[in-house]
Protein backbone atom coordinates (compact mmCIF):
# COMPACT_ATOMS: atom_id res chain seq x y z
CA UNK A 1 0.00 0.00 0.00
CA UNK A 2 2.49 2.52 0.99
CA UNK A 3 4.29 1.99 -2.85
CA UNK A 4 0.59 2.70 -4.22
CA UNK A 5 0.61 5.85 -1.59
CA UNK A 6 3.97 7.06 -3.15
CA UNK A 7 3.14 7.88 -6.33
CA UNK A 8 -0.28 9.15 -6.09
CA UNK A 9 -0.21 12.61 -5.16
CA UNK A 10 -1.59 14.18 -2.22
CA UNK A 11 -0.87 17.39 -3.47
CA UNK A 12 -3.38 16.69 -6.71
CA UNK A 13 -6.63 16.71 -4.11
CA UNK A 14 -8.66 19.55 -3.88
CA UNK A 15 -7.72 22.42 -2.26
CA UNK A 16 -10.75 22.06 0.72
CA UNK A 17 -10.04 17.83 0.77
CA UNK A 18 -6.41 18.23 0.57
CA UNK A 19 -6.06 20.64 4.16
CA UNK A 20 -8.48 17.79 6.04
CA UNK A 21 -6.77 14.73 4.71
CA UNK A 22 -3.29 16.39 5.17
CA UNK A 23 -4.19 17.31 8.65
CA UNK A 24 -5.28 14.55 9.49
CA UNK A 25 -2.25 12.53 8.04
CA UNK A 26 -0.08 14.87 9.93
CA UNK A 27 -1.90 14.11 13.11
CA UNK A 28 -1.21 10.14 12.62
CA UNK A 29 2.42 10.84 12.05
CA UNK A 30 2.66 12.93 15.26
CA UNK A 31 1.49 10.07 16.95
CA UNK A 32 3.70 7.56 15.34
CA UNK A 33 6.47 9.58 15.99
CA UNK A 34 5.54 9.52 19.70
CA UNK A 35 4.61 5.87 19.86
CA UNK A 36 7.67 4.21 18.15
CA UNK A 37 10.55 6.55 20.17
CA UNK A 38 11.30 6.09 23.56
CA UNK A 39 11.17 9.72 24.35
CA UNK A 40 10.68 9.31 28.06
CA UNK A 41 14.35 7.33 28.19
CA UNK A 42 15.74 11.07 27.64
CA UNK A 43 13.12 12.66 29.39
CA UNK A 44 15.49 13.61 32.72
CA UNK A 45 17.72 14.99 29.90
CA UNK A 46 14.90 17.56 28.51
CA UNK A 47 14.05 18.65 32.34
CA UNK A 48 17.79 19.91 32.77
CA UNK A 49 18.11 21.13 30.06
CA UNK A 50 19.29 24.90 30.45
CA UNK A 51 16.28 27.49 28.79
CA UNK A 52 17.64 30.14 26.57
CA UNK A 53 16.13 33.02 25.34
CA UNK A 54 17.25 36.23 23.57
CA UNK A 55 18.53 37.31 26.78
CA UNK A 56 21.25 34.94 26.46
CA UNK A 57 22.81 36.61 23.26
CA UNK A 58 23.51 39.75 24.24
CA UNK A 59 27.31 40.47 22.63
CA UNK A 60 28.02 41.71 19.44
CA UNK A 61 30.09 38.60 18.97
CA UNK A 62 26.75 36.43 19.38
CA UNK A 63 26.67 35.63 15.68
CA UNK A 64 24.93 32.61 13.56
CA UNK A 65 27.27 31.45 11.07
CA UNK A 66 25.78 29.62 8.09
CA UNK A 67 28.51 27.10 7.13
CA UNK A 68 28.50 25.58 11.06
CA UNK A 69 26.77 23.10 12.91
CA UNK A 70 24.12 23.73 15.34
CA UNK A 71 25.18 27.72 15.16
CA UNK A 72 21.80 29.73 16.30
CA UNK A 73 20.93 32.61 17.94
CA UNK A 74 17.43 34.44 19.40
CA UNK A 75 16.66 37.88 19.21
CA UNK A 76 13.92 40.29 19.72
CA UNK A 77 11.49 40.80 16.81
CA UNK A 78 8.66 41.78 18.16
CA UNK A 79 8.45 44.83 16.10
CA UNK A 80 6.95 42.35 13.48
CA UNK A 81 4.76 40.25 15.46
CA UNK A 82 1.28 42.14 14.38
CA UNK A 83 2.21 41.76 10.84
CA UNK A 84 3.76 38.11 10.83
CA UNK A 85 0.70 36.99 13.30
CA UNK A 86 -1.54 38.59 10.42
CA UNK A 87 0.48 36.26 7.82
CA UNK A 88 -0.30 33.04 9.90
CA UNK A 89 -3.35 33.48 10.43
CA UNK A 90 -4.18 34.57 6.82
CA UNK A 91 -5.83 38.01 7.55
CA UNK A 92 -3.83 40.32 5.49
CA UNK A 93 -6.09 40.45 2.97
CA UNK A 94 -8.90 41.65 5.92
CA UNK A 95 -10.26 44.53 5.86
CA UNK A 96 -9.57 46.72 8.98
CA UNK A 97 -6.43 44.62 9.44
CA UNK A 98 -4.43 47.12 7.40
CA UNK A 99 -4.11 49.64 10.45
CA UNK A 100 -1.88 47.17 12.60
CA UNK A 101 1.19 47.38 10.06
CA UNK A 102 1.54 50.35 9.11
CA UNK A 103 -0.16 53.80 6.88
CA UNK A 104 1.57 52.80 3.80
CA UNK A 105 -0.18 49.47 3.74
CA UNK A 106 -3.60 50.77 3.59
CA UNK A 107 -3.72 50.75 0.43
CA UNK A 108 -1.47 47.84 -0.91
CA UNK A 109 -2.37 44.21 -2.53
CA UNK A 110 -1.85 41.41 0.30
CA UNK A 111 1.00 40.33 -1.95
CA UNK A 112 2.81 43.49 -1.10
CA UNK A 113 2.08 43.85 2.57
CA UNK A 114 3.50 40.36 2.49
CA UNK A 115 6.87 41.28 0.82
CA UNK A 116 6.97 44.24 3.05
CA UNK A 117 6.54 42.27 6.41
CA UNK A 118 8.85 39.89 5.67
CA UNK A 119 11.67 42.25 4.28
CA UNK A 120 10.78 44.06 7.93
CA UNK A 121 11.72 40.83 9.76
CA UNK A 122 14.88 39.87 7.40
CA UNK A 123 16.36 43.47 8.30
CA UNK A 124 16.11 43.11 11.86
CA UNK A 125 17.79 39.58 11.43
CA UNK A 126 20.33 39.78 9.05
CA UNK A 127 22.92 41.80 11.42
CA UNK A 128 23.30 39.19 13.27
CA UNK A 129 24.74 36.23 10.85
CA UNK A 130 28.51 35.81 10.24
CA UNK A 131 28.29 36.13 6.50
CA UNK A 132 27.78 39.21 4.74
CA UNK A 133 23.94 38.97 2.66
CA UNK A 134 21.79 41.39 0.50
CA UNK A 135 18.45 41.39 1.26
CA UNK A 136 17.52 41.14 -2.60
CA UNK A 137 19.66 38.05 -2.56
CA UNK A 138 17.16 36.37 -0.56
CA UNK A 139 14.48 33.79 -1.77
CA UNK A 140 11.57 33.09 0.93
CA UNK A 141 10.59 29.92 1.21
CA UNK A 142 8.21 28.43 3.58
CA UNK A 143 4.67 26.25 3.43
CA UNK A 144 2.12 27.77 5.55
CA UNK A 145 -0.05 24.53 5.69
CA UNK A 146 0.79 23.52 8.99
CA UNK A 147 1.22 26.04 11.89
CA UNK A 148 0.14 24.62 15.04
CA UNK A 149 1.64 22.40 17.98
CA UNK A 150 4.90 20.66 18.37
CA UNK A 151 4.62 18.24 15.18
CA UNK A 152 8.19 16.76 14.95
CA UNK A 153 8.98 15.43 17.91
CA UNK A 154 12.27 13.91 16.59
CA UNK A 155 15.67 15.00 16.34
CA UNK A 156 16.46 16.39 12.89
CA UNK A 157 17.93 18.47 10.66
CA UNK A 158 15.61 19.24 7.50
CA UNK A 159 15.11 17.36 4.81
CA UNK A 160 13.59 20.81 3.37
CA UNK A 161 17.15 21.04 1.81
CA UNK A 162 17.31 18.43 -0.32
CA UNK A 163 15.72 20.17 -2.64
CA UNK A 164 17.91 23.00 -3.09
CA UNK A 165 21.41 20.99 -3.67
CA UNK A 166 24.37 23.32 -3.23
CA UNK A 167 22.55 26.26 -2.06
CA UNK A 168 23.22 28.00 1.70
CA UNK A 169 20.71 29.26 3.62
CA UNK A 170 19.48 29.71 7.09
CA UNK A 171 15.91 29.51 8.80
CA UNK A 172 13.82 31.15 11.07
CA UNK A 173 11.51 30.10 13.86
CA UNK A 174 9.53 33.13 15.04
CA UNK A 175 7.22 31.87 18.26
CA UNK A 176 3.32 33.60 18.08
CA UNK A 177 1.48 32.05 20.52
CA UNK A 178 2.47 29.54 23.79
CA UNK A 179 0.00 29.86 26.84
CA UNK A 180 1.69 26.56 28.79
CA UNK A 181 1.48 27.27 32.28
CA UNK A 182 5.55 26.31 31.97
CA UNK A 183 6.18 27.60 28.70
CA UNK A 184 6.97 24.09 27.22
CA UNK A 185 6.11 22.80 24.02
CA UNK A 186 8.38 24.89 21.75
CA UNK A 187 11.76 23.59 20.61
CA UNK A 188 14.97 21.65 21.96
CA UNK A 189 18.15 22.64 20.16
CA UNK A 190 20.78 19.41 20.17
CA UNK A 191 24.46 19.36 20.17
CA UNK A 192 26.63 16.49 19.52
CA UNK A 193 29.95 15.39 18.22
CA UNK A 194 27.73 12.74 16.01
CA UNK A 195 26.97 15.72 13.58
CA UNK A 196 29.04 16.84 10.65
CA UNK A 197 29.40 19.87 8.10
CA UNK A 198 29.23 17.55 5.27
CA UNK A 199 26.27 15.51 6.23
CA UNK A 200 22.93 15.62 4.14
CA UNK A 201 19.35 16.14 6.91
CA UNK A 202 19.58 13.59 9.23
CA UNK A 203 17.57 12.37 11.94
CA UNK A 204 19.14 10.99 15.61
CA UNK A 205 16.08 8.90 17.05
CA UNK A 206 16.06 7.54 20.31
CA UNK A 207 15.21 3.92 20.28
CA UNK A 208 12.08 2.20 22.77
CA UNK A 209 15.45 0.60 24.73
CA UNK A 210 17.04 3.81 25.17
CA UNK A 211 19.47 3.75 22.67
CA UNK A 212 20.64 6.56 19.64
CA UNK A 213 20.37 5.89 16.15
CA UNK A 214 21.80 8.34 13.39
CA UNK A 215 20.15 8.04 9.69
CA UNK A 216 20.90 10.37 7.09
CA UNK A 217 18.65 10.66 3.62
CA UNK A 218 20.37 8.32 1.95
CA UNK A 219 18.67 9.47 -1.59
CA UNK A 220 17.99 12.43 -3.64
CA UNK A 221 14.42 11.08 -3.24
CA UNK A 222 14.90 11.94 0.74
CA UNK A 223 12.02 9.14 1.14
CA UNK A 224 14.88 6.32 2.34
CA UNK A 225 16.83 7.07 5.42
CA UNK A 226 19.95 5.26 5.98
CA UNK A 227 21.41 4.15 9.37
CA UNK A 228 24.80 5.54 9.60
CA UNK A 229 25.46 5.28 13.48
CA UNK A 230 24.11 3.67 16.75
CA UNK A 231 24.99 3.97 20.30
CA UNK A 232 23.64 1.80 23.46
CA UNK A 233 21.63 4.24 26.10
CA UNK A 234 24.95 3.70 28.40
CA UNK A 235 27.41 4.57 25.38
CA UNK A 236 25.42 7.67 24.30
CA UNK A 237 25.62 8.76 28.06
CA UNK A 238 29.14 8.47 29.07
CA UNK A 239 30.02 9.74 25.79
CA UNK A 240 27.84 12.97 26.26
CA UNK A 241 26.77 12.36 22.85
CA UNK A 242 23.21 14.99 23.09
CA UNK A 243 23.12 18.22 24.96
CA UNK A 244 19.77 19.69 25.35
CA UNK A 245 19.25 23.31 24.98
CA UNK A 246 15.59 24.60 25.54
CA UNK A 247 14.14 27.63 23.61
CA UNK A 248 12.61 29.36 27.03
CA UNK A 249 11.18 32.12 23.70
CA UNK A 250 8.19 34.57 24.74
CA UNK A 251 5.99 35.35 21.18
CA UNK A 252 8.18 38.05 19.23
CA UNK A 253 11.40 36.41 19.66
CA UNK A 254 13.02 34.88 16.68
CA UNK A 255 15.81 32.22 16.71
CA UNK A 256 18.19 32.44 13.68
CA UNK A 257 19.56 28.97 13.05
CA UNK A 258 22.42 27.92 10.11
CA UNK A 259 20.65 24.85 8.06
CA UNK A 260 22.93 22.16 9.70
CA UNK A 261 21.72 22.63 13.00
CA UNK A 262 19.93 19.37 15.25
CA UNK A 263 16.49 20.60 16.77
CA UNK A 264 13.44 18.62 17.81
CA UNK A 265 9.56 19.88 19.02
CA UNK A 266 9.03 19.65 22.47
CA UNK A 267 7.85 16.16 23.43
CA UNK A 268 6.26 16.52 26.81
CA UNK A 269 3.19 18.02 26.56
CA UNK A 270 2.70 15.22 24.29
CA UNK A 271 4.17 13.15 26.93
CA UNK A 272 1.57 14.71 29.28
CA UNK A 273 -1.38 14.14 26.97
CA UNK A 274 -2.15 18.34 26.98
CA UNK A 275 -2.64 19.30 23.86
CA UNK A 276 -0.58 22.29 22.60
CA UNK A 277 -1.31 25.48 21.17
CA UNK A 278 2.40 26.79 20.88
CA UNK A 279 2.18 27.99 17.07
CA UNK A 280 5.22 29.32 15.22
CA UNK A 281 5.69 30.87 12.05
CA UNK A 282 8.74 28.74 9.94
CA UNK A 283 10.73 30.48 7.49
CA UNK A 284 14.01 29.10 5.43
CA UNK A 285 15.72 31.60 3.42
CA UNK A 286 17.82 30.47 -0.04
CA UNK A 287 20.46 31.76 -1.07
CA UNK A 288 21.93 31.72 -4.95
CA UNK A 289 24.62 29.77 -5.77
CA UNK A 290 27.66 32.29 -5.60
CA UNK A 291 29.57 30.57 -8.03
CA UNK A 292 26.90 31.25 -10.76
CA UNK A 293 25.66 34.84 -12.25
CA UNK A 294 22.82 33.41 -13.72
CA UNK A 295 19.81 34.13 -12.25
CA UNK A 296 18.39 30.69 -11.14
CA UNK A 297 17.74 28.06 -8.01
CA UNK A 298 18.81 24.21 -8.28
CA UNK A 299 15.66 22.23 -7.65
CA UNK A 300 15.54 18.42 -7.15
CA UNK A 301 12.32 17.25 -8.67
CA UNK A 302 12.11 14.24 -7.35
CA UNK A 303 12.20 15.06 -3.29
CA UNK A 304 8.72 13.58 -1.34
CA UNK A 305 7.51 17.01 -0.51
CA UNK A 306 6.70 17.79 -4.16
CA UNK A 307 4.24 14.98 -3.87
CA UNK A 308 2.82 15.74 -0.57
CA UNK A 309 2.99 19.53 -0.84
CA UNK A 310 0.87 21.86 -3.25
CA UNK A 311 3.61 24.77 -3.15
CA UNK A 312 6.37 21.76 -3.81
CA UNK A 313 4.39 20.69 -6.50
CA UNK A 314 3.84 23.39 -8.08
CA UNK A 315 7.47 24.33 -8.13
CA UNK A 316 8.19 20.71 -9.73
CA UNK A 317 6.31 21.99 -12.43
CA UNK A 318 8.05 25.07 -13.21
CA UNK A 319 11.20 23.60 -12.58
CA UNK A 320 10.84 20.87 -15.35
CA UNK A 321 10.56 23.70 -17.53
CA UNK A 322 13.53 24.67 -17.42
CA UNK A 323 17.20 23.15 -17.71
CA UNK A 324 18.62 19.62 -16.31
CA UNK A 325 21.28 20.02 -14.61
CA UNK A 326 21.44 16.11 -13.65
CA UNK A 327 19.99 13.31 -12.53
CA UNK A 328 16.51 14.50 -11.04
CA UNK A 329 18.41 18.66 -10.69
CA UNK A 330 16.45 21.35 -12.77
CA UNK A 331 16.82 24.89 -12.76
CA UNK A 332 14.14 26.73 -11.04
CA UNK A 333 13.76 30.47 -12.64
CA UNK A 334 10.77 32.16 -10.60
CA UNK A 335 9.37 35.55 -11.65
CA UNK A 336 9.50 36.53 -7.73
CA UNK A 337 11.89 35.77 -4.85
CA UNK A 338 8.35 35.59 -2.55
CA UNK A 339 7.03 32.70 -4.81
CA UNK A 340 8.21 30.04 -2.96
CA UNK A 341 6.31 31.43 0.19
CA UNK A 342 3.13 29.91 0.33
CA UNK A 343 0.85 27.84 -1.25
CA UNK A 344 -1.88 30.24 -1.91
CA UNK A 345 -0.02 32.86 -4.22
CA UNK A 346 0.26 33.47 -7.29
CA UNK A 347 2.70 30.94 -8.49
CA UNK A 348 0.21 28.14 -7.71
CA UNK A 349 -2.48 29.37 -9.30
CA UNK A 350 -0.29 30.16 -12.42
CA UNK A 351 0.68 26.44 -12.53
CA UNK A 352 -2.97 25.54 -11.90
CA UNK A 353 -4.71 27.00 -14.44
CA UNK A 354 -2.13 25.85 -16.80
CA UNK A 355 -2.96 21.93 -16.35
CA UNK A 356 -5.68 20.10 -16.35
CA UNK A 357 -7.90 19.17 -13.23
CA UNK A 358 -8.04 15.72 -12.06
CA UNK A 359 -10.57 13.71 -12.81
CA UNK A 360 -13.23 13.03 -10.26
CA UNK A 361 -12.06 9.47 -10.05
CA UNK A 362 -8.60 9.59 -9.50
CA UNK A 363 -8.98 12.23 -6.24
CA UNK A 364 -11.44 9.98 -4.75
CA UNK A 365 -8.41 7.20 -5.20
CA UNK A 366 -5.66 9.47 -4.16
CA UNK A 367 -8.15 10.54 -0.76
CA UNK A 368 -9.17 6.91 -0.10
CA UNK A 369 -5.34 5.68 -0.68
CA UNK A 370 -3.88 8.34 1.69
CA UNK A 371 -6.60 7.88 5.14
CA UNK A 372 -6.23 3.90 4.40
CA UNK A 373 -2.59 4.57 4.67
CA UNK A 374 -2.85 6.42 7.63
CA UNK A 375 -4.89 4.50 9.46
CA UNK A 376 -2.59 1.45 8.59
CA UNK A 377 0.54 3.32 9.52
CA UNK A 378 -1.46 4.20 13.25
CA UNK A 379 -3.08 1.11 14.20
CA UNK A 380 0.16 -1.13 13.08
CA UNK A 381 2.07 1.61 15.13
CA UNK A 382 0.07 1.09 18.23
CA UNK A 383 -0.15 -2.41 18.04
CA UNK A 384 3.90 -2.75 18.43
CA UNK A 385 3.04 -0.04 21.42
CA UNK A 386 1.26 -1.93 22.94
CA UNK A 387 3.02 -5.07 22.15
CA UNK A 388 6.38 -3.73 23.79
CA UNK A 389 4.30 -2.09 26.87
Amino acid sequence: MSTIFNKLSLASLPQNLYKIVQGWVFSVVLKMLILKQGLKRILPSLEKAPRVSCKNFQRDSDKVDLQACGSYKIIDATDSYQGINAIALNTLHEEGKTSSFSSDHSTATTQEKLESICQKLLETVLPHIVQDIDLDQCYFYTCLEIKNGGYLPVMHTDTDWLMFPKHEGFQLWYLLENDHDQNHGNMFMVKTSALSPTDPPVSMEVRRDGSIEKKIDSTMVGNEKTVVGRWSEQEAKEQNLLQFEYLDMKPGECMIMSKRSLHMSDPRPHLEGIPSNRRAFVLRIILPDKNSKENFLRFNVNHKFTRYSRLHSSLKQVALRGKKLEKGVYQLRLKSHFDMFDPNVSLTDQIRSSNPKPGIIYVFVCAFLSVATAYFIQTQTLNIAEKKE
